[in-house]
């Protein structure tokens, strides 16, 4: 019987090299000879929209990987022309049967709440979703489903 000897497939020339050139392209560079990676669990991004149609600087925070699955994200949008800001907190939490979600938006300082859950099992899925205004106190917005996929029907 002859040997088989498995054949790997060669890298591309990309890809040839890449994290050795990638010590010098990522991070922070320190005296144009070394850069160096910092990696936290706290990432802020910051985006500028001025455009003609609305003047907003929009303000990100997000926390991730302290808890497997959690994040939670803080963000807040600046309208220049009317020295208005919104700002708004997200928490949801993900893993192989459950996804929560908790979605706050701040308007005025009264506060509207969006809230949602899914959870999966064998087949069968749940779904909740409800809308909570402070100011007025009243559930705006309620939703429920139950579904069931048969195994018969999976691709």
């Amino acid at each position: 019987t002859p040997l088989k000897i498995p054949i790997k497939m060669a890298p591309s020339y990309y890809d040839y090299g890449r994290k050795e050139r990638e010590i010098f392209d990522i991070g922070y560079n320190v005296l144009g000879k070394c850069k160096i990676d910092l990696s936290t669990l706290i990432s802020l991004a910051e985006k500028w929209n001025m455009n003609n149609k609305n003047n907003n600087i929009i303000t990100q925070v997000l926390i991730g990987g302290l808890l497997p699955g959690f994040l939670l994200t803080a963000s807040g949008t600046f309208d220049c022309e009317k020295h208005s800001m919104a700002p708004r907190v997200r928490c949801e939490y993900i893993n192989d049967c459950v996804s929560l979600n908790l979605d706050t938006n701040f308007k005025a300082l009264k506060p509207i709440i969006d809230a949602s859950a899914i959870a999966v099992y064998n087949g069968l899925m749940g779904i909740f979703f409800v809308r909570y205004n402070t100011s007025k106190q009243v559930l705006q917005f309620g939703q429920i489903g139950l579904s069931y996929k048969a195994k018969q029907f999976e691709k």
